[in-house]
């Protein structure tokens, strides 16, 4: 921990308050219809490898939600929330490439450096692997809220608030593509629509626009490689952690979940 950066430490940091919002009655209601909206999409998302940065509490672990067939929790407190692996988001222990799904529940909402958060992401996912994003809206009630007042010592306020279109810009400069973008919010009536199909449609817009929560589902493109890229992939890889340690955890600890007395 002696070697952590300010930003690494704010993440540390403030990664158990989050958890703890997800675990009260709003945070529940929202995390539950995030959820809800993500099953719509996740079936077309599959692989051998999941990963999940940052804990949500018991409710929050979005993997199980997966067709992967392993899913990796990495939290920089290990053991103590039940994470598989123990690291930050922005030096990743995984090779280049072997993971198809990351997932990024708010991770860029409490690091001061976003943009090194996403080119990890980016160096560990595969070809066309997918990139899951939650964050707070800047562009909805809650955003104008923390601008407004000012409130920065409670959960959600202290964290960043970006706008979704924002975050697509940065996903774009690093070639990935936005698939699908939700907004999600913690009452269930969000789901309800006036009848009319123009009224209909522009009250689903302005809903998920100012959604206090935004989801992005993103994808890798594939693209040539150029000569200075084959080249620095023929150089020697940088020691990295063992992923067959991570499936290995993972597997007892699933095992003992689904078999407390052995």
């Amino acid at each position: 921990m002696n070697n952590l950066t300010d930003d690494q430490i704010r993440w540390v940091d403030q990664h158990p308050y989050l958890a703890r919002w997800y675990a009260a009655p709003v945070g529940r209601a929202l995390l539950r219809n995030a959820r809800r909206r993500l099953a719509n999409h996740l079936p077309r998302v599959f692989g051998h490898r999941a990963l999940q940065i940052g804990d949500l509490g018991p409710d929050g672990r979005l993997l199980d939600d997966t067709a992967t067939l392993r899913q990796v929790l990495l939290d920089t407190r290990g053991g103590a929330v039940g994470a598989d692996v123990v690291g930050n988001a922005l030096q990743l222990p995984f090779e280049d490439g072997s993971i198809q799904v990351v997932y990024l529940p708010h991770t860029l909402d409490f690091s001061s450096t976003p943009h090194q958060v996403l080119r990890e992401a980016n160096r560990v996912l595969s070809d066309d692997g997918f990139l899951v994003l939650i964050g707070f809206n800047l562009w909805s009630g809650w955003g104008l809220r923390r601008a407004l007042l000012r409130w920065r010592r409670g959960m959600p306020w202290r964290g960043h608030f970006y706008s979704p279109s924002r975050v697509a810009d940065w996903l774009s400069v690093l070639d990935f593509k936005v698939t699908e973008r939700v907004g999600v919010g913690p009452a269930v009536a969000w789901g309800a629509q006036p009848s009319g199909g123009k009224l209909r449609l522009t009250v689903r817009a302005v809903r998920e626009f100012g959604a206090p929560v935004y989801v992005l589902l993103a994808r890798k493109q594939t693209i040539p490689m150029t000569p200075a890229q084959i080249a620095r992939a023929r150089q020697p890889k940088r020691n990295t952690v063992v992923a067959g340690a991570f499936a290995r955890h993972s597997n007892e600890r699933r095992s003992h979940r689904e078999n407390p007395s052995s």
